[in-house]
Order: C-alpha cells, then sequence, then structure tokens
C-alpha cells in the first residue's frame, strides 16, 4: 500500500481549513488524500456534486460550517466520520 497513488487511497472530506488539519496532512496525506474544499474554485455544493461518490471519510471542524442532514445525503460512499471537538453539536445525527 505504500505506493499508492492519491486516486487509490480512500478520500477524506475536509471543508474548512482548520489547525488540527494542518497538523494531520503531514502525516496522514500518505495514507489518505485529502479533498480540502476550500482549495478548490468550485462552490462548496458543486464541489460536493463534482466529488460525492469518491468521499469515505469527512472530517468536521468545529469551527467549520454545519454538517447539515443534506451534506451526509449527497455523500452517498460516506462510511465515518469524525470531529475536531468533543462535541457534536455542528453534525446533524438525525
Amino acid at each position: 500500500m505504500g505506493d499508492d497513488s492519491p486516486s487509490e487511497l480512500p478520500t477524506v472530506l475536509v471543508l474548512q481549513r482548520s489547525p488540527t488539519i494542518a497538523l494531520l496532512e503531514p502525516t496522514c496525506s500518505q495514507k489518505f488524500n485529502f479533498l480540502k474544499a476550500w482549495d478548490s474554485p468550485l462552490p462548496r455544493d458543486q464541489f460536493l456534486t463534482t466529488h460525492a461518490g469518491s468521499v469515505q471519510a469527512l472530517i468536521a471542524p468545529v469551527h467549520g460550517p454545519p454538517i447539515t442532514a443534506q451534506i451526509l445525503q449527497s455523500l452517498p460512499s460516506l462510511k465515518f466520520i469524525t470531529t475536531t471537538s468533543a462535541g457534536v453539536d455542528h453534525v446533524d445525527l438525525a
């Protein structure tokens, strides 16, 4: 697995830049393909539509946009959500 190209690595969606992502990325980028919405020129909804089928995990920074039911429903391959906080008030669990 050490020679995996980014397209073969599990895809992790990050909607907003955060200090936690900055700390994780140098070591985790060898095992995961990070999709950084803030780096894209596309509007967020178009970015999500474009990459929806490949996203397997979502990192939800506490000070980022709320993770709504609409976002979750638009990610059919999503298997895992993690937050950068102890709480999940910013994630729609319904």
